[in-house]
């Protein structure tokens, strides 16, 4: 009963965490819904355990401990998990140089209707002329 009441308490204050992280905004949607499915899944887990619905499983499977089942379902969620943070990471760093190559062909060449005369260009069009940020003999000027 000893090991039925820390799993639950580890499970409901990991939920707990996680709906205070989706309430306060440090979560985005898609990982929100990620980590709110794992805590309830631990939840879940944690009232099956004492009905041994887990060793049930675990021995229809051939794993022999219902531990050895729950770790080796941790190990393949962490290993997908990674594999999903590393394609994020991926498309961001791919973002990341288009929009600066984007932004130094902005600073180069000015737009063509620009060039006609139609719209007045500042020398820097990331400065804004009210703003003194560069101004500041401690900072250097891009």
């Amino acid at each position: 009963m000893r090991t039925f009441s820390v799993a639950m308490v580890i499970s409901v204050g990991f939920l707990a965490a996680t709906v205070l992280a989706i309430r306060s905004r440090r979560l985005r949607d898609q990982a929100a819904l990620l980590w709110l499915g794992v805590a309830l899944l631990l939840v879940v887990a944690s009232v099956l355990l004492p009905l041994g619905v887990l060793d049930h499983i675990a021995h229809s499977v051939g794993i022999v401990y219902a531990s050895d089942l729950l770790l080796s379902l941790a190990v393949v969620f962490l290993v997908v998990l990674v594999f999903h943070q590393s394609v994020q990471l991926a498309e961001t760093k791919d973002r990341q140089t288009a929009l600066t190559q984007e932004i130094a062909l902005m600073r180069v060449e000015p737009p063509a209707f620009a060039k006609a005369g139609h719209l007045q260009l500042e020398a820097d069009p990331l400065r804004s002329p009210s703003s003194d940020v560069f101004d500041r003999p401690d900072r250097p000027r891009p």
